[in-house]
C-alpha cells in the first residue's frame, strides 16, 4: 500500500520522511518507499528485495510540494515513479498493466532549499526499468556502464532534500 508523508507516525513537520530503497535481485528493479511499515513487511516476506538504506528524504505534503504517483506493473512486477500528471495520465489511459498505486510521497516543487537534490532519471531500453540517481558520483557511474548496458538519461527527474546521517541506513 502507498502511504503519503503525512501518514507516517515517525514524520514530524521539520523533519523530511526517509525513503527506503531496495533492489530487487530476480527483476534488477529498484523499489522505493516511505513507509516503515511497507519496509519491514518486504524485509519480513520478500527476500528477493535487498535493503540499500536511505539515499534521500522526501517532504510532507505542503503548498511547497507536489506529488509523486506510483505504479505497479503487473506484467514484470516491477514499480514507476513519476511526478509528472501528464505522464500518469497517459500511463493510466494507455498502459492497462500498469495498476495505478497512488500518491507514493512529495517533492518539492523547486530546488531552492538547503540539502535539496534534484534526481536524475535513468531508462534501460533493454529491460524497461527506471533509476533514479541521487548523486553525480551514481549518475556518471550509470552513464559509464557500472550498472550494465542499455541505460540511457531521461534527465531530472523530481527535488527531493538530502537524508540526515541519521536516515542513512535507518
Amino acid at each position: 500500500p502507498t502511504r503519503r508523508s503525512s501518514d507516517l507516525s515517525a514524520a514530524t513537520a521539520d523533519q523530511p520522511d526517509p525513503v527506503y530503497r531496495f533492489y530487487d535481485t530476480r527483476t534488477g528493479d529498484h523499489f522505493y518507499t516511505t513507509s516503515a511499515t511497507e519496509k519491514a513487511q518486504i524485509q519480513a516476506t520478500i527476500p528477493t528485495f535487498a535493503f540499500e538504506g536511505t539515499p534521500w528524504s522526501v517532504p510532507d505534503e505542503s503548498a511547497a510540494t507536489h506529488d509523486v504517483f506510483r505504479f505497479y506493473d503487473t506484467k514484470t512486477g516491477t514499480h514507476f515513479f513519476t511526478d509528472s500528471v501528464n505522464e500518469r495520465d497517459i500511463i493510466r489511459a494507455s498502459l492497462p498493466n500498469y495498476t495505478y498505486e497512488g500518491v507514493a510521497f512529495e517533492a518539492y516543487n523547486e530546488a531552492n532549499g538547503v540539502g535539496h537534490i534534484t534526481l536524475e532519471r535513468f531508462y534501460n531500453t533493454q529491460t524497461g526499468l527506471h533509476h533514479f540517481a541521487g548523486n553525480a558520483e551514481e549518475a556518471a557511474g550509470i552513464l559509464q556502464g557500472a550498472a550494465g548496458p542499455g541505460w540511457v538519461d531521461e534527465g531530472k527527474a523530481f527535488t527531493v532534500h538530502i537524508p540526515s546521517d541519521t536516515m542513512l541506513l535507518s
